[in-house]
């Protein structure tokens, strides 16, 4: 039941309705903390909007629950980016290179 509120607030995500998908995800979090997805997702709609900060919450939460997620390990390396940590970022980037040489093209 909860990843059918991950799957629609993707779906609203790609209509550009924020408001909707960040509610979604909210609401799958609260009712699985432990849902890894839920996290990635939220993480890149932070992203998308421009919350750097709370992206990079999400995705550290991200790989917390699932540390060879390197779509998540990309996602943060490009949020330190944005909030002023290249080196960091150029780490974490390497690091989901690492475990997926694809990485950049799935993101």
């Amino acid at each position: 039941m909860t990843d059918a509120y991950v799957s629609r607030a993707v779906a609203y995500s790609r209509k550009n309705n924020t408001a909707a998908a960040l509610a979604d995800l909210n609401t799958a979090i609260g009712r699985q903390p432990d849902l890894e997805r839920a996290y990635f997702c939220r993480g890149i709609l932070h992203f998308n909007t421009g919350d750097n900060v709370d992206a990079e919450a999400d995705f550290n939460k991200a790989i917390e629950l699932d540390p060879q997620d390197a779509k998540a390990l990309y996602g943060r390396g490009l949020a330190k980016h944005r909030n002023g940590d290249a080196t960091g970022g150029d780490a974490d980037m390497a690091g989901a290179r690492a475990l997926d040489p694809y990485v950049e093209k799935r993101m």
